[in-house]
């Protein structure tokens, strides 16, 4: 992935988007306001609270934007994204924390894109993830639930799959063939994902680790690496390090 443009705009006055094609994605979160935009002829409004998605190679044009509060991402990315371009109440809070965090990340390293592309990754994450688990079967969007509002905690199979009252065999056969991954593997992926947000507010590692269920520091370096291939402390660098 590679950012080309970032704008954080609050409530400033934009002038219309001619008729263009355009080669990258444009990704945009709208906090307040309604936008009108055109993507190869088909018309959208798109509302506060929305997450709009203009596929690259496509054509777009966009009406004057008035008292809009949004954060719109340019990017290149190699892989296909699979999200429609209206996913409407795609902001979640989680989602605001993280834009919150973007001005901040942008004005502390103006020569460096990485950290600001390390959050957009995080974003579409939880775009995708959202989306999918909307898509899901009721026990899946359970034991996500759970997992969701026990993140801060340690997790065991047994506990979760409790949640949705049918058997732990069951639970684990359903969620996998739905996501591709044990129940395990998805919890875990979940607190690595808590966790790098607390890395880019500059949480100390170790309260990290104490932070996303981890008593033993050791053994949590050891999963952030083995699903990011950088321990916490390298992955802490690279967020700094020039592209």
């Amino acid at each position: 992935m590679r950012l080309i443009y970032f704008k954080h705009n609050n409530h400033q006055q934009h002038i219309r988007i001619p008729h263009e094609k355009i080669s990258f994605y444009d990704l945009t979160f709208l906090l307040e306001g309604t936008m009108h935009w055109k993507i190869n002829g088909k018309a959208f409004t798109v509302n506060a609270g929305d997450v709009f998605l203009i596929p690259k190679f496509s054509l777009r044009e966009r009406e004057p934007v008035e008292n809009c509060h949004y954060y719109s991402f340019n990017f290149f990315c190699d892989d296909e994204i699979e999200l429609p371009s209206l996913i409407e109440n795609g902001v979640t809070n989680e989602i605001r924390l993280l834009l919150s965090a973007c001005d901040e990340i942008n004005k502390s390293v103006l020569d460096s894109t990485k950290p600001l592309e390390h959050t957009l990754e995080a974003l579409l994450s939880i775009v995708i993830s959202n989306f999918d688990a909307n898509k899901m079967p009721p026990v899946v969007q359970t034991i996500k639930l759970y997992i969701a509002q026990h993140i801060r905690q340690p997790l065991n199979l047994e506990e979760i799959t409790n949640s949705t009252f049918f058997s732990t065999v069951h639970c684990s056969s359903v969620f996998k063939r739905e996501t591709g991954q044990s129940i395990i593997d998805y919890a875990l992926d979940e607190k690595i994902r808590l966790a790098k947000r607390y890395i880019f507010e500059n949480t100390p590692l170790r309260q990290v680790a104490e932070a996303v269920g981890f008593s033993d520091y050791n053994y949590f370096s050891r999963m952030f690496k083995k699903r990011t291939g950088l321990t916490p402390m390298q992955y802490k660098h690279s967020l700094t390090s020039k592209k």
